[in-house]
């Protein structure tokens, strides 16, 4: 600029910035903002939370900030032209950043992906322009004479998702590249033991949770689609010549511990399940439906009251401690009666942590072996790290009292559970796995955080879940922990899924 103020002969200068002195405000937060020429990142915020990126965006708003003011000095007349993600051919033969990014779904570059997703975080969009664009643009507002300011140059703003749709639309033959997990959660000890998994497709797992969804009032119920149902009340198995098992199951009206009330129920065992107001009739509802099926005694027990759970467990073969956090002093059982005893964890303690790298990690297993590192998530706090280190915590101090009081105690860590079960009010997975179709953005940050978090979304269908448990418990050779996974998908994967198998819903696109 010190030479434009030189040569006397120049009647503009175009400053050539970015978006990113635009989108870095701690304002933005909910749906419906627009960000224009009057936005600008916040430099304080940037240098006291340092979020990715924050430094080029901390240069960009002193670099404009700089040229302002040596322009209004010297008397020259600027124009700032704000570029957002900037796509397109040029005769460049080395480019960095925008470019690779916006290929990273057909390359299969994680970095490159990995900015393109911190870009739809930060900016609630991935903002597009032409370079063509970008340069008429900047010749447009030089030769404009009223042209003055600042400019934000964007003609599209669109997601991830709807760019994964669109590639693939576009170019199929790059299908596996868009929808490639980068780690995969394995469950491959149950299997090895003799466990089958009945539901290992999105098909499977989905065929009838647009009615659940819609019962639950996830979904609307005013948009038709096929009604299937295969999870019907059955009539209960005859118990074998040994007789009737008992079974207890902890917070049985929970959406997971619900489903196994009625599978253990359908197998002939008597069921005592514990709530902590048995009188609550819209929370119990459907358990004073499933006493139909045989003998199911609704108890009252609270996690905050010692031994209240000493008459549940009483006389039990087997005691499935699903509801969480579990205080597992107050449910020790008496000796010779419970046989094992089944917790209910969660794959949250089997996610990697600095120990495992993402970085470059497709192809890694997660599994039984796998333990987050509690230190570094206590200390960085990523995303969930709370959930994380209470599951963690949890299963060890459940091994430590196990191996103390000599209780057979065996751990299964599902992953997104999914599908349809007795409760008539579910949380976190079920709204995740439908918050695509129901538009509904904070289950959807959550399904986007679990793919984050494990480099994939892993999921399992709530009745293999409970065959699971079942299948551990009655095993006698059953030994420490088991992932239970039925698959691993991506949210473009499950995006494209969902399109194609319900066109009359809209797979939700989210803009600034």
């Amino acid at each position: 600029m010190r030479s434009c103020a030189k040569a006397k002969t120049v009647k503009r200068v175009i400053l050539t910035s970015s978006a990113s002195s635009i989108t870095r405000r701690p304002d933005l937060q909910g749906d419906g903002h627009v960000l224009d020429d009057e936005s600008v990142s916040d430099v304080e915020l940037l240098r006291a939370k340092k979020p990715p990126g924050w430094g080029y965006a901390v240069s960009k708003v002193l670099l404009e900030k700089a040229a302002s003011r040596f322009a209004e000095e010297h008397g020259i007349s600027l124009v700032t032209v704000c570029p957002v993600v900037t796509a397109g051919a040029a005769p460049a033969t080395r480019v960095r950043t925008s470019v690779p990014n916006c290929l990273s779904l057909l390359s299969g570059d994680e970095a490159e992906f990995a900015v393109l997703r911190g870009i739809e975080a930060l900016c609630g969009t991935i903002p597009l322009v032409h370079v063509d664009d970008v340069c008429r643009a900047e010749m447009f507002v030089a030769e404009a004479e009223a042209a003055a300011g600042k400019y934000l140059c964007c003609s599209v703003n669109t997601t991830i998702l709807e760019l994964a749709r669109f590639l693939a639309d576009k170019y199929p033959q790059s299908g596996d590249l868009l929808e490639k997990s980068r780690m995969c959660v394995s469950s491959v000890k149950l299997e090895r033991e003799g466990f089958e998994y009945k539901y290992k497709t999105l098909d499977g797992m989905y065929d009838d949770m647009i009615e659940y969804g819609k019962a639950l009032g996830i979904l609307p119920k005013n948009v038709k689609a096929p009604k299937v149902f295969r999870r019907s009340f059955s009539q209960p198995k005859m118990p074998a010549s040994g007789g009737v098992k008992t079974a207890c199951v902890t917070g049985g009206n929970g959406y997971i511990a619900s489903a196994l009330v009625k599978m253990l129920m359908e197998k002939g065992y008597a069921v005592k399940t514990t709530v902590r107001n048995p009188d609550d009739k819209e929370k119990n509802s459907h358990l004073k439906g499933l006493q139909a099926l045989g003998h199911l005694e609704i108890l009252r027990a609270d996690l905050d009251d010692e031994g209240s759970f000493d008459e549940a467990v009483a006389g039990c073969h087997y005691a499935f401690l699903v509801a969480a956090p579990v205080n597992l002093a107050s449910q020790k059982p008496e000796a010779g009666t419970v046989k094992r005893v089944v917790l209910t964890s969660s794959a949250a303690a089997v996610v990697p942590s600095r120990q495992l790298p993402l970085k470059g990690s497709a192809g890694l297993v997660l599994d039984e072996e796998t333990w987050p590192d509690v230190d570094y998530l206590v200390t960085n706090k990523p995303v969930t790290w709370g959930y994380c280190v209470s599951k963690v915590l949890l299963e060890k101090a459940a091994c430590r009292f196990a191996m103390e009081h000599g209780i057979n105690l065996v751990t299964v860590c599902p992953v997104v559970t999914v599908g349809a079960a007795p409760a008539s009010k579910v949380h976190i997975s079920v709204p995740a796995s439908l918050s695509l179709l129901s538009g509904d953005e904070a289950a959807l940050a959550v399904l986007k955080g679990a793919e984050a978090l494990f480099g994939a979304v892993p999921m399992v269908d709530v009745d293999d879940l409970c065959r699971a448990e079942i299948f551990v418990a009655e095993r006698e050779a059953s030994s420490g922990r088991y992932v239970c996974c039925g698959l691993n998908t991506t949210v473009v994967e499950l995006a494209r899924f969902l399109a194609h198998k319900y066109p009359q819903y809209n797979v939700v696109k989210t803009d600034v």
